[in-house]
């Protein structure tokens, strides 16, 4: 009869085992609230909102995310710029926005993926939207109310200024 039981327990045992043949996937990253990636997405056909034929606005939404890709409360400040395309790293912006705290919370929005911001960047607040056809590309960037910036990736993202 021993011998029965101890039979029977070591076949369970090696009917119950664990690994199932396929790789095991690591477990997911846990949430942590800290902001550490941005996504930006842009329009790329920039608006013309006062209807003179010239491309003045740029719609643009920004998501901030911890290390376990759930987006976070932001509660510094955004900065966007726009640069000739290809030319992001030599020199200066052609143009640059920022929008302090006060600003990014009344630009809360909800996206499928969890919160974001969405801004409008008017080229009229720069003197004037009747600007050559310029194909252009948006960066953006983020600061935490500590001072960390939070870049988003170098990916192109094209919008084209002047004529409709």
């Amino acid at each position: 009869m021993r011998i029965a039981i101890i039979l029977l327990c070591i076949a369970a045992g090696l009917g119950c085992s664990q690994r199932s043949g396929r790789p095991s996937t690591a477990p997911p990253l846990i949430s942590d609230g800290i902001p550490r990636h941005m996504t930006l997405l842009a329009s790329d056909n920039a608006e013309d909102t006062d209807g003179n034929g010239y491309r003045d606005t740029i719609h643009v939404s920004a998501a901030i995310f911890d290390r376990g890709s759930r987006t976070v409360e932001a509660d510094g400040a955004f900065v966007f710029e726009v640069h000739p395309r290809g030319r992001v790293n030599a020199g200066e912006p052609m143009f640059t926005w920022r929008f302090e705290p006060e600003q990014v919370r009344n630009a809360a929005a909800l996206a499928a993926y969890g919160r974001c911001y969405r801004f409008r960047l008017s080229l009229q607040n720069f003197g004037g939207d009747e600007l050559p056809s310029i194909p252009a590309q948006i960066t953006g960037y983020y600061e935490t109310d500590s001072g960390q910036t939070i870049r988003c990736s170098n990916e192109l993202r094209p919008v084209t200024l002047g004529p409709v």
